[in-house]
This record gives structure tokens, C-alpha cells and sequence, in this order.
């Protein structure tokens, strides 16, 4: 039996084993199903392979250092048998042995990807008919997807991505599609994938009292909290069966996620593309839009704040493996930030300040109005 195989332009490798646990599979598809391959057109000097966790081990005769829960030898490997996470480094190739969704992979990518010159950014990327792109950062909730779908849809965009973006030192961006995560705040953008109380009482008063519960349920003490803890313990789907409903709207405000090709059309997502501007959207309390220049400085340090606020929950992991002298954790940031400065420098950078009281069709309208002429 074969396991899965993922190719990153090229850049990256990652082969899981055909041993590895179903919601660890799950999750690589989540964030990397675009990816598949079936073989590489030349050779790819950096490789990363997902083991199960069984099957780690420490070379015989290792000198294994003690570092409080985890363990491991210096240059060479990490172990924590708690969370059941091993990682092994050899060169430009990382194992990760793993029987829990603890690990975040796009981290592991970024170190790898790192040493030549390449960085994920947390962004949204929209791409003229000339194949320019315009980058769309900012935190979650700002707006990229109203704007990047209404641009898609209503004005001759294609998009190279809608939440990440591979970005080069040397200026242009790759696609780095993953599926698409439909939140609270995509209620108004993707009304069909919402239920409401209003078409519950259509059906009846037992629809509707079956609402109340759910919302009754929804709003529990601690509910949000007992949802981490089984995170935690790698048990998601144990809350779906104590609360059958929770699976349609989560504490965390997500409610499904679907294909990004069922959302914007296989024909509109492109996997290469030149940066020609950024714009860093936030939402503020004003009643009126408003623009001005940016820093690339500002824009670069913002932006891998952004990023490594991705991962975190798993940056003190990281530190524990830099003590190993697996990475190193000050140039994993310093690296992030140098690639993306020298991305974005030169490049037309600003900063758009949308009202709180804005709607998705207001934001669409300024957008198609202000950058898509």
C-alpha cells in the first residue's frame, strides 16, 4: 500500500505513510489536498515525511538529553511521549512521527521552505489580466474573501489564493490553495450555508423548538472549553456525538469547510504570479473608508506577526527543539521577516481602514471602484 504524496512546486516533498492515522490524513488534506502528486518532474532535495508515532526511535547508543516532558539528541531528534510527537532532521529532510493532530504542518513547511527563500504568508491573492497580483493581508474578518470573491466573480480577476500564499524573496507569489473554511462572519458572503431560526419556524413549532435547543446547547457554560480539551486529547469528533448539532457551528465560529474549486470555479485559481501591490485591510470605528502608504518595514513585521500568530500554540514546541539545536527558532522568525520585507519592497504597499459598520456589498462596490478601474 502507498501512502499520500504531496509536491509543493517543486520546493518541498512530503510523503506520508500509508500507516499513519485517518485524522492525521484528514488534516493533510485539509491544508494540502490541492497538492497531490503522483511523481516530481526532477529530484527534490528537501523532503518531509509523516510516520506513525510507533515507529520512532533514538539511533542505539544516542546520548539523549532530558528536557522537562520532551527528550531528545542534540542536532538530530526530538520526543515527547505525552503528546505522542517525535521529529528526526537530517539535512534538508524531516520526519515527523506523529498519532495526533498536534503538529501544525504548515509550520514544518515554513522551516523548510525558509533556506531558499521561500515563505507562506497569511494572505489572499488576486490576479490581473496581465498575471500581476494584488496581496490582500490582514487578520481575520477584514474582508479578503468578500473582496476577493466579488473580484473573482464581477470583475475578470483570477485568484492565486484565498487565505495562504507562497511568496519568493525575488517578488512573485505561488498558489498554496487549501480548502475553504466558512466562519460565523461568512454569513452574509454564503447565506446557503446557514441555517436560521426564521426558516425553522417555516417547518413548524417542533422545528422550531429543536432550534431553541441547539442554540440553548450552543451557548452552554464551558462548552468552548471542553471543545479544546478534546483538541488536546486528538478526540474532535467525541463532542459531535454528545451533541450531534455541534458539528454544524462550533464555539471557534467555524461551520464547514468546502473545496476552494467549489467556492470560485477550478478555471480561476492560478498557480503563479508576480506581486504588484499589497493592501493590509483592517477594520476600525470609523463611519468612512480610508487609505494611505505603508512602510514595507511596518507591512513586513506586521505581516509575520500575523504568521506566526498561526502557529502560536506550538511555538514553545519550537523553542524546545531550537534547545536541541534542531532549528533555530530566533532565525525561523528573522528569516520569515527578511523574505517577506524583501518580497513586498519596491511593490506598492498601503493600508485600507474599512468601517465596522460596513457591509460586504459596500466593501465589494469600494474595492471594484478604487483598484479593479
Amino acid at each position: 500500500m502507498v501512502g499520500a504524496r504531496y509536491c509543493v512546486h517543486d520546493l518541498l516533498e512530503i510523503h506520508v505513510s500509508p500507516r499513519v492515522k485517518k485524522n492525521i490524513v484528514k488534516m493533510l488534506d485539509f491544508q494540502l489536498g490541492s497538492l497531490k502528486a503522483a511523481c516530481s518532474h526532477h529530484p527534490i532535495d528537501y523532503q518531509l515525511a509523516i510516520k506513525p508515532y510507533d515507529e520512532f526511535a533514538f539511533e542505539p547508543g544516542a546520548s539523549v538529553i532530558n528536557l522537562w516532558q520532551a527528550s531528545g539528541v542534540t542536532d538530530c531528534s526530538y520526543n515527547n511521549p505525552k503528546e505522542q510527537l517525535g521529529i528526526t532532521k537530517d539535512g534538508n529532510s524531516l520526519v515527523i512521527y506523529a498519532n495526533k493532530r498536534n503538529f501544525p504542518i504548515n509550520m514544518f513547511i515554513q522551516l523548510l521552505l525558509l533556506g531558499q527563500g521561500f515563505s507562506l504568508l497569511p494572505a489572499a491573492a488576486l490576479v490581473d489580466q496581465n498575471n500581476y497580483a494584488t496581496l490582500l493581508t490582514g487578520a481575520g474578518g477584514t474582508g479578503k474573501t468578500t473582496i476577493t470573491l466579488s473580484a473573482v466573480k464581477n470583475g475578470n480577476y483570477r485568484l492565486l489564493g484565498d487565505d495562504t500564499v507562497c511568496i519568493a524573496r525575488s517578488g512573485y507569489g505561488l498558489s498554496y490553495p487549501r480548502e475553504f473554511t466558512i466562519k460565523d462572519y461568512h454569513s452574509n458572503t454564503f447565506p446557503e450555508y446557514f441555517s436560521t431560526t426564521a426558516k425553522s419556524r417555516r417547518h413548524g413549532s417542533k422545528s422550531f423548538k429543536k432550534t431553541f435547543v441547539k442554540q440553548l446547547i450552543g451557548n452552554m457554560p464551558f462548552l468552548g472549553l471542553l471543545n479544546i480539551l478534546l483538541q488536546k486529547l486528538d478526540q474532535p469528533e467525541l463532542l459531535k456525538k454528545i451533541i450531534p448539532d455541534f458539528s454544524q457551528r462550533q464555539p471557534n465560529g467555524l461551520v464547514r469547510t468546502v473545496p476552494l474549486e467549489a467556492i470560485y470555479g477550478l478555471d480561476k485559481i492560478v498557480p503563479r504570479a508576480d506581486i504588484d501591490q499589497i493592501i493590509y485591510l483592517e477594520r476600525y470605528h470609523g463611519s468612512s473608508f480610508a487609505t494611505g502608504p505603508m512602510e514595507p518595514e511596518m507591512l513586513a513585521s506586521r505581516l509575520c506577526a500575523l504568521l506566526h500568530n498561526e502557529w502560536a500554540l506550538s511555538m514553545r514546541r519550537l523553542c524546545l527543539m531550537s534547545v536541541l539545536g534542531l532549528f533555530d527558532v530566533d532565525e525561523f522568525v528573522s528569516q520569515s521577516r527578511e523574505i517577506i520585507y524583501e518580497a513586498v519592497k519596491g511593490r506598492h504597499c498601503e493600508y485600507l481602514r474599512i468601517p465596522d459598520s460596513c457591509t460586504p456589498e459596500a466593501l465589494s462596490r469600494y474595492y471594484l471602484s478604487h483598484y479593479a478601474a
